[in-house]
């Protein structure tokens, strides 16, 4: 046989069995192809899986009724329902609930004993007023506090707070719904805004106390509305007050200083012991003088532990000797 003849037929063999073995190949590549399909879609049907989104951009999961992505969205719309929800049972046009309406009081009378211009009529209350707040330092605390021992407390607001931590909104609309007042402390509490050189700057405290109730109005609903203010650090410590407070006073909103300073801003570091002891040496000199409606100012911002630690005590203090305690209208 000559050498030409046995070329060509290992040739042909090799070429036969190149096809051979691409045919194999593609049969194998094809049956796997086919079986990831088959168990993809036992896999799909056993879990749950819609087999139309499972190449595409979106990929369901049947929970229940709900699928993972609608459990999302639901979800999502919840957390932002109860953001915006309202306080319950806010007495219309006023400062607190319909429950805390019957602890109010009158804050123009209460100024005025604050001023010490009105005699004593015997019937001892006590106002306990927390400013600069709401905080989620102490704030919880705060309201813990006053729940377990069934007394009422007025929180002036500073509207800042909302910006810096917006989650304080819900302390805020706790304050309300547990029958707490609500008055308004102004936005910045920044004293060179307010009173440059120690002089009240009426347009920058219209705005500042303009910007506060908005914010709070915000939170609380149409309904809500304080006539009720204090001035950061207090109408007495500054020049030109006079055409502010009459301003306020032509637009029907009351300003509530203090009789009693717990001193718990005085300086960093205040021990609940001093302010114990502050709050009872005035008060009793106080009442020596026949005085017998008392303000007294705290704070429930941050760094006010002392502040919350001492309350307890203040509280008992009060009972003990006789007072009714109310809120500021």
């Amino acid at each position: 046989m000559s050498k030409k003849l046995i070329f060509s037929r290992k040739s042909r063999r090799e070429k036969r069995k190149k096809v051979i073995i691409t045919l194999l190949i593609s049969f194998i590549g094809i049956g796997a192809i086919l079986s990831v399909a088959y168990f993809g879609v036992k896999y799909s049907k056993l879990k749950g899986f819609n087999l139309k989104n499972l190449y595409g951009n979106k990929q369901e999961v049947t929970l229940g009724n709900k699928t993972e992505e609608n459990a999302v969205i639901e979800e999502t719309k919840e957390d932002k329902a109860a953001d915006k929800k309202l306080p319950k049972d806010v007495r219309k046009s006023s400062n607190t609930s319909i429950e805390g309406d019957k602890y109010t009081y009158n804050s123009s009378e209460v100024q005025k004993v604050n001023e010490k211009v009105v005699p004593t009529d015997g019937k001892k209350m006590v106002f306990l007023t927390f400013d600069d707040g709401p905080s989620l330092a102490n704030t919880p605390k705060v309201l813990d506090i006053l729940k377990s021992n069934d007394v009422k407390a007025t929180f002036f607001i500073l509207a800042k707070n909302f910006n810096d931590a917006p989650e304080t909104s819900t302390l805020l609309k706790r304050e309300l719904e547990e029958g707490h007042a609500i008055g308004n402390h102004g936005t910045s509490h920044l004293y060179e805004k307010l009173y440059p050189k120690n002089k009240a700057e009426l347009n920058n405290i219209i705005e500042d106390f303009d910007n506060s109730d908005k914010q709070i109005k915000s939170i609380l609903g149409d309904d809500f509305e304080t006539r009720v203010i204090r001035f950061p650090g207090g109408s007495m410590s500054w020049k030109n007050m006079q055409p502010v407070k009459d301003y306020f006073k032509g637009k029907g909103i009351a300003y509530v200083d203090w009789m009693v300073d717990s001193s718990d801003a005085k300086h960093a570091g205040r021990t609940k012991a001093q302010i114990i002891s502050e709050i009872k040496k005035e008060t009793e000199k106080y009442e020596a003088a026949k005085i017998d409606k008392i303000t007294i100012l705290m704070h429930d911002a941050a760094g006010k532990e002392s502040t919350v630690d001492a309350l307890p005590e203040i509280i008992a203090y009060f009972k003990e000797r006789g007072y009714e305690f109310k809120t500021l209208k």
